[in-house]
């Protein structure tokens, strides 16, 4: 639970600062590009046909 917790405030606050370094390269409009290609990875992930039958418990 640690090592969650840990993950998700790391993250979160990675992506303030990842965010305050495009925007002082590129400008404030970036932030809304930058959706695209992660966008586009997330559905071609999900496009990944799923098994039809659930392992045993």
């Amino acid at each position: 639970m640690g090592v969650y917790s840990f993950t998700q405030a790391g993250g979160a606050a990675a992506g303030f600062v990842a965010g305050g370094i495009l925007v002082d390269a590129v400008g404030w409009p970036a932030i809304f590009l930058i959706n695209v290609p992660i966008g586009a990875a997330a559905q071609l992930a999900g496009r990944r046909p799923l098994p039809r039958e659930a392992a045993p418990a």
